[in-house]
């Protein structure tokens, strides 16, 4: 398989066309956790914090503040999927360490609405740990960044295009897009960052056009049409 053996010259295709062509077709269900991991530098962040994640899950305990709204949250996040369906279920389990421990590893965005869906859909293809860096990653890493003392410039473009698309946006277009799309788009920007994020919503807006109410503003919040999650 072709993916298997850029998988193993990782560091030959890194920064290459053609994985970036391959990235645009799609990653394979089989490999896609190991590839998002890859391109979020997952085990290079572990390494540098070795034994860290671990910690937060115990200051979480006793420190954080959002435990209540955390809990009611993963109650209700992706209840129809198989991995989500019972109530404090291992992959329930799981989304509720990852988030509590992300609200006291960054106290600065600590826990926020959203959080839950994206980190949920980290745990459907990574471990706990590596969904707890990627999510790190995806919220704080310059190329990502939607939170955190790197992501102060890409926070002012994503507010813009959370105006536009509203929640959709802000959960990486979870609600917005059947899920098998929302792969596809979290596989490009996983692989290119927050630069591709206003192709993406134009898109998304012109998949919903048929459904927007006539005489709609120019430059409109979609709240009320577009559709998004409980």
């Amino acid at each position: 398989d072709k993916w298997l053996k850029m998988l193993k010259k990782w560091g030959k295709y890194r920064n290459s066309e053609k994985m970036h062509r391959r990235v645009y077709k799609g990653i394979p269900l089989q490999v896609r956790g190991q590839v998002w991991s890859l391109l979020l530098d997952v085990e290079k962040m572990k390494k540098e914090n070795e034994g860290k994640y671990e910690k937060m899950k115990e200051q979480a305990k006793s420190f954080s503040s959002e435990i209540k709204q955390i809990d009611l949250d993963v109650n209700r996040t992706f209840r129809n999927h198989i991995m989500f369906r019972d109530r404090y279920g291992v992959k329930q389990q799981a989304l509720f360490h990852v988030l509590s421990a992300y609200s006291v590893y960054n106290t600065e965005v600590s826990y926020c609405q959203g959080m839950s869906q994206i980190a949920a859909i980290l745990l459907m293809y990574l471990n706990e740990e590596d969904a707890f860096w990627a999510l790190a990653q995806l919220l704080t890493d310059q190329r990502h960044a939607m939170h955190g003392k790197a992501g102060r410039g890409a926070r002012s473009e994503a507010a813009a295009h959370g105006r536009l698309l509203g929640e959709g946006c802000r959960s990486l277009f979870i609600w917005s897009t059947p899920f098998t799309l929302t792969l596809r788009l979290w596989d490009i920007y996983i692989l290119e960052g927050e630069r591709v994020l206003t192709a993406m919503a134009y898109t998304i807006l012109k998949l919903h056009k048929s459904k927007a109410p006539a005489g709609l503003p120019a430059c409109p919040t979609l709240r009320g049409w577009c559709p998004v999650g409980p």
